[in-house]
Order: C-alpha cells, then sequence, then structure tokens
C-alpha cells in the first residue's frame, strides 16, 4: 500500500513542475502586459501627433497666445475668437486686437487684474501655427524670441 502514496522526491517534483509553469505563466503574463502597455502608448503618441498635425487652420486662426514679456516662458493668456465673430482677414491684426483687449482688462498685467495700457506688440508665429503676440521692447521681438514674425 505504500507504494501507491507519494514519497518526498514525488512531492518534490511535483512542486518544482508546479514553480515552473507558475513562473512560465508569470512570464507570458508579464510579456503581455508590456506589449499592451506599449501598444497602447504607441497608439496615444500617434493620436497626439495625428491631432496635432491635423489641427484645423481655423482652430489655428481662432487662437491666439498673448505674452506679457518678449520671452517664451513669460506669463501667456490664450485668446480665442467668439464663435460667430466675423475673422478679420489680416490675422496678424486681430492677434494684436485680442492682445490689447488682454491688456487692457489687465489679464497680462503682474497681478492678473489691474488694468493697463497696452504696449507695442508684434505678432510671431509659434511652432504650432498659432498666432504668438509679444511686447516689442526694442528691435524685433520675434527675433529675440527665435519665431518668425506673423503677417
Amino acid at each position: 500500500m505504500s507504494d501507491l502514496l507519494p514519497d518526498d522526491a514525488d512531492f518534490a517534483a511535483l512542486g518544482e513542475r508546479m514553480l515552473t509553469r507558475t513562473r512560465r505563466d508569470d512570464r507570458r503574463r508579464r510579456r503581455a502586459m508590456i506589449a499592451g502597455a506599449g501598444a497602447a502608448a504607441v497608439i496615444a503618441v500617434g493620436a497626439a501627433t495625428g491631432w496635432a498635425v491635423l489641427a484645423s487652420t481655423e482652430a489655428r486662426r481662432d487662437l491666439t497666445y498673448c505674452y506679457g514679456a518678449a520671452d517664451l516662458q513669460a506669463e501667456r493668456v490664450e485668446v480665442g475668437t467668439p464663435e460667430g465673430a466675423p475673422h478679420d482677414p489680416d490675422v496678424a491684426a486681430q492677434a494684436i486686437a485680442k492682445c490689447e483687449a488682454a491688456w487692457r482688462v489687465g489679464a497680462l498685467s503682474s497681478d492678473g487684474v489691474t488694468p493697463q495700457d497696452p504696449p507695442a506688440l508684434q505678432p510671431c508665429v509659434a511652432p504650432d501655427g498659432v498666432i504668438a503676440v509679444f511686447p516689442r521692447v526694442a528691435g524685433d521681438a520675434c527675433k529675440e524670441v527665435g519665431l518668425d514674425a506673423a503677417g
């Protein structure tokens, strides 16, 4: 009857087979998770890139970045064109008008609320195609920040 019962060696072999199978299954799951995460990352990056590349000209035309100083790291506000508002064919002039309004309501003042007269402003083209408007202190603000002039 004792021949039918497993001995310590049989239990050790069974345990080793179970551990080997568990390790193999864990590796498969880990590989599947890594592949899934990689695929999700590729899809996310692709979607973001596609959106940036395919953003409509109209969407870029409707948005203006208004900077408080001739510096890409300076505080800025983003001003859009209200829906239904007429579009000025001179996008640069329209961008300047938006930023002058932002200065007048205090959005670009040091405290963000005190109205100020707008300084001389210069429109430039940001890397994403949106018009970025900077105060012109002296010379060419666009060259100073490394952008092309708009308009």
